[in-house]
C-alpha cells in the first residue's frame, strides 16, 4: 500500500471532491483521480462512488478514512 496515496485519498473526503482535494494540494485532478484508482485497485475495493456531478464515500470507504 503506497502512503501518499492514502494522504491523497483522506484529503479527498475531507476537501468533498477532486476538484477541491487537487486545488488544495495543488495537484492536477487527473493525477488525483489516478492515485485514488491505483489505491482502489490495490485494496481490492471501491472506496468513493463519483461521476461527473457527484463525489461520495462507499461504506467502506468511510471505514478506510
Amino acid at each position: 500500500m503506497d502512503y501518499n496515496q492514502v494522504a491523497l485519498f483522506v484529503a479527498v473526503v475531507e476537501a468533498g471532491s477532486l476538484s477541491e482535494a487537487a486545488r488544495r494540494l495543488n495537484v492536477a485532478k487527473s493525477n488525483l483521480s489516478r492515485a485514488l484508482s491505483q489505491l482502489e485497485n490495490s485494496l481490492n475495493t471501491q472506496l468513493v462512488f463519483r461521476n461527473t456531478r457527484h463525489f461520495k464515500p462507499t461504506e467502506a470507504g468511510l471505514h478506510f478514512y
